[in-house]
């Protein structure tokens, strides 16, 4: 047991679902790594729908070569540039109990007081600590190919949780180099093209590689993209057996994975109750969308009854940890009443904590809210501008442009909502209802009236 597995399950617990597919099939969450060592990194299971800064690219250099490898101080080259794309796949968080193997494990004498300090630091955080621990261990000179491939491989990783990409992919590469067969490595590398990189067919080809070695955390990956047809093309059927292989591993992502497509008969024949067990079974593994899904199917009644007192408490577990749609989630719930007293203001806290994280359903929510001014406590026209802004750039559909015409309106530029509307009304294919409510805003916005909730 080592330390990589230490970073690489906290770095993919962070790297969730929360902006792929859809946003609440997105950050859907996708698992990214796993523990080289057994157990939780500092006792705190990290937000499961995180995604890293996308400020901060790796360069998309080339591998480094056999003579030279990576320093630890200098950040590659800024001048390659990673790849566009869109974000994507997302696993699941790795079960806290079993994880896959992640490779080969040191031997006996690989610097096993450095290696223990290294894995101390990672379990408190500390991954500054890791990476200077590690350089150390390196610089010895004294580990074997075998050995110095896992300790790039997991300087890389600490330094993703940092959001060091730069200097992540150098020493991942150099990792790959060193054993091109490292599946953790194959893993991460995975992640960051996916999430940072933004390329997806690398990505698919990473996953694909390690899944085929047998890598569930790469299985659950993969599978994320053939479900939604990112970096390969969409086969539902696919994605299934990529996570029933996962779940022969007992990995708790799987188990979640496979949930999702059980109840929504995906890929599957539909089984709402088969569905609900897996799920039951990975929150209980500790994986934080698990109970993402099992609000969902309470609060739709999917394979039970309605019940909005169990889809709260569903919600709030995972929205507590930082899963943003289920931060959403939480917040339609007070926005309604259902199950819960009508509060706007706890709605809009909730509603923001998501949208802060890039949720789009949120920030079209927040947005409304506090342009339509339902109680004067959550009014605010320029922060509903800026979240509506937000919405329509990530997904410019009408309901989006709705709420960036609502805000414009609250701020008193009703040339500019105006404007919006006849945009939304340009689409030939709006309903006929969609365009009878569209088309009402004319009136209130030409007489310089807000909509008001």
């Amino acid at each position: 047991m080592y330390l990589g597995m230490y970073l690489g399950m906290y770095l993919g617990m962070c790297l969730g679902k929360c902006a792929g597919y859809t946003c609440a099939m997105r950050l859907l969450v996708t698992v990214m790594l796993t523990f080289i060592s057994a157990g939780s990194l500092g006792g705190k299971e990290p937000s499961a729908n995180k995604e890293p800064s996308a400020g901060k690219e790796p360069s998309a250099g080339k591998e480094p070569s056999a003579g030279k490898e990576p320093s630890a101080d200098q950040e590659p080259s800024a001048n390659k540039e990673p790849s566009a794309g869109k974000e994507p796949s997302a696993g699941k968080e790795p079960s806290a109990n079993k994880e896959p193997s992640a490779g080969k494990e040191p031997s006996a004498g690989m610097a096993p007081s450095m290696f223990e300090q290294a894995q101390l630091a990672a379990a408190a955080g500390k991954y500054e600590a890791v990476i200077l621990i590690l350089t150390g261990a390196i610089e010895q000179k004294t580990l074997r190919e075998d050995e110095l491939a896992i300790a790039y491989s997991n300087r890389g990783i600490a330094y993703s949780l940092l959001q060091r990409y730069g200097l992540a992919v150098q020493d991942l590469q150099f990792a790959i180099h060193l054993d091109p067969e490292h599946l953790l490595t194959l893993n991460h590398l995975g992640i960051l093209a996916e999430h940072i990189e933004q390329d997806l067919a690398k990505a698919a080809a990473r996953y694909s590689k390690a899944a085929s070695l047998g890598y569930a955390a790469s299985q659950v990956n993969l599978g994320n993209l053939y479900r939604s047809g990112q970096g390969v093309e969409r086969d539902s059927a696919k994605a299934v057996r990529l996570y029933e292989l996962a779940v022969e591993q007992d990995y708790g992502a799987g188990l979640v994975a496979l949930g999702e497509m059980y109840l929504d008969g995906n890929g599957i024949a539909r089984n709402p109750a088969r569905g609900l067990d897996l799920l039951q079974e990975g929150v209980s593994r500790g994986v934080v969308t698990g109970h993402y899904y099992l609000g969902i199917a309470y609060e739709k009644g999917i394979g039970s009854s309605v019940d909005y007192d169990q889809a709260r408490l569903h919600y709030q577990k995972a929205a507590v940890q930082g899963h943003a749609p289920s931060q959403g989630a939480l917040g339609y719930l007070f926005r309604r009443g259902n199950g819960v007293g009508k509060d706007f203001i706890e709605a809009t806290k909730w509603y923001r904590l998501a949208a802060e994280q890039g949720d789009v359903l949120a920030a079209n929510r927040l947005a409304w809210l506090m342009a339509t001014c339902p109680v004067k406590e959550v009014c605010d026209g320029k922060v509903a501008l800026e979240f509506a802004s937000l919405a329509v750039h990530k997904e410019h559909s009408a309901t989006n442009l709705d709420s960036l015409a609502a805000a414009y309106a609250r701020v008193g530029e009703f040339d500019r909502a105006l404007q919006v509307i006849k945009e939304i009304l340009a689409d030939e294919s709006l309903s006929s209802s969609a365009r009878t409510k569209y088309t009402r805003r004319i009136d209130r916005y030409n007489n310089g009236i807000p909509f008001q909730l």
